[in-house]
């Protein structure tokens, strides 16, 4: 019976602070996350390769990404080769590779010559949720599940972080569809 309240005390104590630390580092811009980590779907390779945006909250593009299926054939593991592109001049801005773990995208990314800041490295997460599972709706062509990015700096400055909903544009890979879809905006 001790043994059994020791180890009710124990997992309560655990999952109070677990809540703590995810309250403490769950906002973005004062902004509560509205994603249930942990709830993730399968990584949706079948859907993946093509052009996306992350978007501010008017709409207004911040940056572009192509994510393009790489590998898999012989080895079994599937990579995703990421670029991220300048919102406004579709300029390579960084570059990386991702693999899936636990139905997370994790990529390595290092920023380019046409950066702010070249040579910095970051980390990228896409998670995939069901869209009756998400406060916010699909956005982009893909709307059978909702795609969240999280860009993480790797100096842990959670002010940093950037955690938002990305959205397909287009199954192409070419830049010039990030110039296209510029001008459609």
């Amino acid at each position: 019976m001790l043994r059994d309240l020791k180890r009710f005390l124990i997992i309560g104590l655990v999952l109070v602070l677990s809540q703590a630390a995810l309250a403490k580092n769950a906002t973005l811009r004062d902004r509560p996350v509205p994603w249930p980590w942990g709830l993730e779907q399968p990584f949706p390779w079948n859907d993946i390769q093509g052009m996306w945006k992350i978007a501010d909250d008017a709409g207004v593009p911040m940056s572009y990404f192509t994510f393009k299926v790489v590998g898999g054939k012989k080895t079994g593991i599937k990579q995703l080769v990421v670029q991220q592109m300048d919102a406004y001049t579709c300029d390579v801005i960084a570059r990386g590779v991702g693999i899936e773990l636990n139905d997370v995208l994790r990529a390595q990314m290092t920023t380019t010559e046409f950066a702010a800041e070249p040579s910095v490295t970051f980390r990228l997460s896409i998670r995939a949720f069901k869209v009756e599972k998400s406060p916010e709706p699909p956005i982009g062509i893909l709307t059978n599940q909702v795609m969240v990015l999280l860009m993480t700096d790797l100096d842990r400055d959670p002010s940093k972080n950037l955690h938002i909903q990305i959205g397909k544009t287009s199954a192409k890979l070419d830049i010039k569809d990030c110039l296209e879809e510029k001008i459609n905006f």
